[in-house]
């Protein structure tokens, strides 16, 4: 943290909300072996893991779709 940077509630936002997306996206047509690392390395659906759910409401996050 930057102790000189004020938080956005002391400059006057309390109600301030951020959203974030993260995705991966990629051509539709590529072949299977140019899409198995990124597979590998990001599981499919793993934001409809329950535990995955819990431990974003335990950071204040929530997941869509």
């Amino acid at each position: 943290m930057c102790p000189d940077v004020p938080t956005v509630v002391e400059l006057g936002m309390p109600d301030m909300v951020s959203a974030v997306f993260y995705g991966l996206v990629g051509a539709g047509r590529r072949a299977a072996s140019g899409r198995r690392p990124a597979e590998r390395a990001v599981p499919g659906r793993s934001s409809s893991d329950p535990e995955v759910k819990k431990k974003f409401a335990e950071l204040g996050y929530f997941t869509t779709g």
